[in-house]
């Protein structure tokens, strides 16, 4: 080979690269020849080639019908070439972090794809924080017109558990002063997500700012309860607003235990909540403490409202958490209906009153725990003071978990809302000809629920996937003459989408059926079928 051949064949090569290169910059091209391109460029594998790639992630592709793989999909492809067969990616990938590939007015472009293949591929710890210190030098906080670039960093940082954090943390921290809400906010959320102690002044600082927004102020208000930094939590929720409080409460549940209530369900009145004997136990039983007080601050608040104190005494209730050396401030803050037993805050739903009384049933239904639930439920359905829609939920929910109440039946039975009533075995029923609203719709929703995504592709499976018992409930629903309007049309609309056939029912659907539904059999068919009307105006 001579040595013009040879200078033929680089200019070939360097030619080769550079339309591998403009065709990965343009956004139009087809997808077949992007993806030649990129495995052209992933061939080269050299520094230019990679520059090449890593501008794939500099915008999103026009997607079009006969495009075969979406942006996320194509960007993923390019990464997973970066990563397994490209070799000299750190130095181009450090130039791509820091340049200006973007279009005329936004030349800062994304770099969230650029991060992550930078966590992948530094050999070590400190290089990929050097590079990093490198890219945040880069974007200072201050006013920009786009902080795209400030707001994917600190998204990366914050999951970068692999860095120092006390390093990470301090470059962070000149972020809570930026121009922009949502860079301060994500800087925020990434120094709370380290947790590192050189962050607990500067972010009181910001919680006990009035000036600072609420959103702000409650991702840090449940960050520090999250981190367990509870001085300056308690300094600050007296005088904090109602949508913070309720954050809080939120927060605080998510690190207190639920009680065993199984245990006591058998032991009856000889159950004894037991008491830490290991310094393990002990130490966790403080740290219960210590959220429990966190919760009487709350209740205390200039701003709770009657649902966060609720769900505040809810909580207590459902944790079994010890009221000793809170007795006084539990008891002078707990609503009526509720009380110190045995140590602990226990519910008596014969006394409470609304709003109490809903809160309490909708947080046992969603226990889902005979157990917890069951008794409770039946003596908030006894309640006087207990709304009807609330009994309508109530019975609505027994029905549907089939739970056997045998020991609860003689308390409950004459409490149920028409339409529902006792069945041998202790399960409550519903019994569609005697109920009225708003049980009928209360009833229809709970049995169309699983239903309101779209049918499957195969008729013969969407006519399939409901029971005869459940179509035949639908029915008796909608041939009520009680049963509202809007409800017989989420029913019919259900039966035209599913397919489901209304044998035995088409007469008494006859006089119900909204204008443009119509009942027909299907050619070569005996079972009736709904069908919507298309109208042309």
């Amino acid at each position: 080979m001579g040595i013009f051949d040879l200078f033929k064949k680089e200019g070939r090569k360097t030619r080769s690269i550079n339309k591998a290169v403009s065709t990965v910059c343009n956004k139009k091209a087809s997808d077949d020849e992007r993806y030649i391109a990129y495995e052209t460029l992933a061939a080269a594998n050299n520094e230019e080639a990679v520059y090449g790639l890593l501008m794939r992630f500099t915008y999103v592709k026009d997607i079009g019908q006969r495009s075969r793989s979406t942006d996320e999909e194509d960007k993923r492809y390019v990464y997973d070439l970066l990563r397994g067969r490209c070799d000299c990616v750190l130095a181009p990938l450090r130039e791509f972090l820091l340049a200006k590939e973007g279009p005329v007015g936004a030349p800062k472009h994304t770099i969230s794809w650029g991060l992550r293949l930078l966590h992948q591929i530094a050999p070590d710890d400190e290089t990929e924080w050097k590079i990093l210190k490198e890219v945040l030098d880069d974007n200072e906080p201050g006013y920009e017109r786009d902080p795209v670039r400030k707001l994917e960093l600190l998204t990366f940082l914050s999951s970068a558990k692999n860095l120092d954090s006390k390093v990470v943390c301090e470059a962070i921290i000149p972020y809570l002063e930026d121009s922009d809400e949502g860079v301060r906010f994500d800087a925020a959320e990434a120094l709370l997500k380290h947790g590192h102690a050189s962050v607990r002044k500067p972010l009181a600082t910001l919680l006990s700012d009035e000036d600072e927004s609420l959103q702000q102020r409650s991702l840090i208000l449940a960050g520090f309860i999250a981190n367990g930094w509870f001085d300056e939590v308690e300094d600050n929720l007296s005088g904090m607003p109602a949508p913070a409080l309720k954050a809080a409460v939120e927060e605080i549940e998510k690190h207190l235990p639920i009680r065993d209530f199984s245990a006591e369900k058998e032991e009856g009145k000889a159950y004894t909540p037991p008491k830490p004997e290991t310094d393990e136990e002990k130490k966790e039983q403080e740290i219960y403490q210590n959220f429990r007080n966190l919760l009487i601050k709350v209740a205390e608040a200039d701003d709770v409202d009657d649902l966060i104190l609720s769900n505040v005494v809810e909580i207590l209730v459902r944790s079994g958490v010890t009221a000793q050396g809170a007795r006084g401030r539990l008891e002078k803050n707990l609503p009526k209906g509720y009380k110190v037993r045995k140590g602990r805050v226990e519910r008596l739903p014969e006394g409470m009153q609304e709003p109490f009384l809903t809160n309490a049933a909708k947080r046992l239904m969603a226990s889902d725990s005979y157990d917890e639930a069951a008794e409770p439920l039946v003596k908030i359905l006894r309640n006087n003071h207990t709304q009807p829609d609330t009994k309508g939920l109530i019975a609505e929910f027994l029905a549907a978990k089939e739970w056997s109440l045998e020991e609860f039946q003689k308390q409950a039975k004459k409490y149920l809302p028409p339409g529902y009533c006792f069945n041998r075995s202790g399960l409550v029923e519903r019994c569609y000809s005697e109920m009225r609203e708003p049980y009928l719709t209360q009833a229809a929703d709970n049995i169309l629920d699983p239903y309101l995504s779209e049918p499957p592709d195969d008729p013969k499976e969407a006519e399939s996937c409901i029971t005869d018992d459940t179509r035949e409930a639908l029915l008796e629903i909608a041939c009520n003459p009680s049963t509202d309007e809007r409800t017989i049309e989420r029913i019919m609309d259900r039966f035209s989408a599913f397919g489901w056939t209304v044998r035995d029912y088409e007469k008494k659907l006859q006089r119900v059926i909204p204008d443009h539904y119509r009942i027909s059999a299907p050619r070569g068919s005996k079972d009736s079928k709904i069908f919507k009307v298309s109208t042309m105006i």
